[in-house]
This record gives structure tokens, sequence and C-alpha cells, in this order.
């Protein structure tokens, strides 16, 4: 059997983050299920971590800045994959332009 290590995170530390974001007046929805945690995770292809599945357990932040990972109009999922696209897209086209390649490496070709 693999050995595998889980990071439990106090309830304690996600209210008092909580409690930080609403004094900077950040609004919350109502917490995720651990269903709609595995759905979204599964539809964006991601992982969330530990401390953020604990977070958005209590709240769901929704204020500006912020995604509404709860909300799967396709307006709000594309903006949403296009945000997690970018940073492969970013060194996709440094590699292709000659950015970001040492010349030690070889030949980009």
């Amino acid at each position: 059997m693999k050995n595998s290590i889980r990071l439990v995170v106090q309830p304690r530390v996600a209210i008092i983050i909580m409690l930080k974001l609403k004094e900077k007046c950040v609004v919350f929805d109502y917490g995720l299920s651990s269903q709609e945690m595995i759905d979204i995770e599964k539809f964006y292809n991601i992982s969330f971590p530990a401390e953020l599945k604990e977070l958005y357990s209590f709240g769901l932040p929704i204020s500006k800045g912020f995604y509404n990972w709860r909300d799967m109009n396709s307006e709000n999922t594309k903006s949403i994959k296009n945000a997690l696209d970018v940073p492969i897209n970013g060194l996709q086209s440094d590699l292709e332009n000659g950015y970001f390649w040492c010349e030690n490496w070889g030949g980009t070709t």
C-alpha cells in the first residue's frame, strides 16, 4: 500500500482567514460541499490544496478578484479556464519566440 501524508488544516485557521477577508469587505457565498469541490476539480482538471478546500467549505469568496467556482455559466467557466491556461500559454509562447531559453541547453528546434 502506498504511503501518503494528509495535511489537516485546522478549521479555526479557515475561520480566521474568512474574518480577515470580511474585514476587507470580501463577500462570501455559503461554503462548497465536498461533492461540489469534487465536481469543480474534475471539470477544471485541477486539485485544490487542502487549505483552500477547508476555506471553501466554510465560505466561498465571490467578490471582485475571486473566482466564483460555483458559477457554471459558460462565460464564467471560460474566464476561469483562460486564467488557468495563462502560465502554460506564457511559457509556451516564450519558448516558441526564443525567450526563456538558455543557449547552453542547445537549440530550440
